[in-house]
C-alpha cells in the first residue's frame, strides 16, 4: 500500500504551489546580504561556456596542419573542416558516435586529466585504402569488427602526429604537453572521466576523394576550466609586452630585502670547569685550518665560500665561489636536459 501524505505535507506543497517559499526566501535573503553567492550544481548555468574563440582558433590552426600531413601522407588531397565544438555529458557524446572507433587517450600536462582523440572506423578505413594504392570507392561494412593489426598501427602512428601538431597548436594560448597514453576500440575502457561529467567535444571533419567521414578532440570540462578566461578571450596574434616599470620597481624591491648572511668560523668542544676560568685574552683552538675555506649561509642555506679577513677596519668575508646544492644541480639538469 503506497504511504498517504500527512495534512502537514499536504499544506507544504500548497503553499510550494502557491509561491510562497517561507524560510527558503528568508535563507536566500540571508545569503544575499552576507556575500554568499548560491551555486546549483544540476544547473547549465554552472557550466555555460558560450562562445571561445581561442579554442575555435586552435581547433581551426590544427585542421589545416592535419590537412597537410594527411595530404602529405597519402599523396592526395585532403579536406580537414572543423565543424563545430559542443558541449555535453560524455556518455550522451560516445553514443552518436560510430562504432568501433578508436579512442587515443593523452595525458593534459601541466593540466589535470586526460583528453581523447577519437577517429571513426569509415575514417580508418578510408585512410587505409588511400595508403595502400585503393580509390577510396568502394564501401565496406565495418560495423561489428575489430580493428586489424595493421589498422592499429596505423591508427597509433596517425594519432601521435596528432597530438603532436596539438600540441604546437597550442602553444600561443596555453603550453599542453599531449602525451600519448594508449589506443582503445571498446569505450568501456575510455571512460577517463564520468558518463555524466561535461566534456568540450571538438568535431571535425575529413573529405577525401569526395567522401566525408568525422574525428573528434575531447576535452574534460574539469581539465580546461582553469584557463577558461584564455579561452574566452580574444586572440591577438601577438605576445604581450610586458611592464618594464613594473619590472624594475619589482626587481628594485626584491634587491634591496634583507637577508641573514652568516660565517661560522669554526667549533670546538671545551669542558664547563675551563670555560668557568676563562678570562680576557685566552685563546680557543679551532679544529679549521688558516688556508680552508669557510661556508657562508644565507638564510641558513649554504651559498659562498671564502676567506675571512679585514677591510677598512671591519672584519670582511671575501667570497671566491659559489656553492652548488643538490636543488641547484637538479634545476641545472631539468634545464639542460
Amino acid at each position: 500500500m503506497e504511504r498517504v501524505l500527512s495534512q502537514d505535507e499536504v499544506n507544504a506543497l500548497l503553499k510550494g504551489l502557491d509561491g510562497d517559499d517561507g524560510p527558503q526566501q528568508e535563507a536566500v535573503a540571508d545569503d544575499a546580504e552576507s556575500g554568499v553567492v548560491t551555486y546549483n550544481l544540476g544547473s547549465n548555468d554552472a557550466v555555460n561556456w558560450g562562445h571561445l574563440p581561442s579554442l575555435q582558433m586552435i581547433c581551426e590552426k590544427w585542421a589545416r596542419a592535419m590537412q597537410e600531413e594527411l595530404g602529405a601522407m597519402l599523396l592526395e588531397e585532403a579536406v580537414v573542416a572543423l565543424d563545430d565544438f559542443v558541449y555535453r555529458p560524455f556518455q550522451e557524446f560516445v553514443d552518436t558516435l560510430q562504432m568501433p572507433s578508436s579512442f587515443t587517450i593523452c595525458r593534459l600536462y601541466p593540466l589535470q586529466g586526460s583528453g581523447i582523440f577519437i577517429m571513426e572506423s569509415e575514417l580508418v578505413t578510408n585512410l587505409m585504402d588511400l595508403l595502400f594504392g585503393g580509390r577510396n570507392q568502394t564501401h565496406v561494412k565495418i560495423e561489428g569488427r575489430d580493428f586489424t593489426a595493421v589498422e592499429r598501427h596505423f591508427i597509433h602512428q596517425v594519432a601521435e602526429q596528432a597530438l603532436t601538431e596539438m600540441r604546437q597548436c597550442w602553444q600561443t594560448v596555453h603550453p599542453i604537453t599531449f602525451e600519448f597514453q594508449r589506443t582503445e576500440i571498446n569505450p568501456q575502457f575510455a571512460m577517463v572521466i564520468g558518463s555524466a561529467d561535461m566534456a568540450v567535444c571538438c568535431r571535425f571533419s575529413v573529405e577525401l576523394n569526395h567522401n566525408e567521414t568525422r574525428m573528434y578532440m575531447v576535452f574534460p570540462y574539469s581539465s580546461l576550466e582553469p584557463i577558461k578566461e584564455k579561452l574566452s578571450s580574444v586572440f591577438k596574434g601577438e605576445e604581450l609586452v610586458a611592464d618594464t616599470r613594473w619590472v624594475r620597481r619589482l626587481r628594485s624591491r626584491v634587491m634591496e630585502t634583507p637577508l641573514p648572511a652568516k660565517v661560522e668560523l669554526g667549533r670546538a668542544k671545551v669542558p664547563l670547569g675551563q670555560v668557568a676560568h676563562w678570562e680576557v685574552g685566552d685563546v680557543v683552538v679551532l679544529p679549521n685550518k688558516v688556508s680552508r675555506p669557510l661556508e657562508m649561509t644565507i638564510s641558513g642555506v649554504p651559498k659562498f665560500w671564502g676567506y675571512p679577513g679585514e677591510h677598512d677596519g671591519y672584519i670582511a668575508f671575501q667570497v671566491y665561489g659559489e656553492i652548488q646544492t643538490q636543488d641547484d644541480s637538479i634545476q641545472d639538469e631539468d634545464s639542460n636536459g
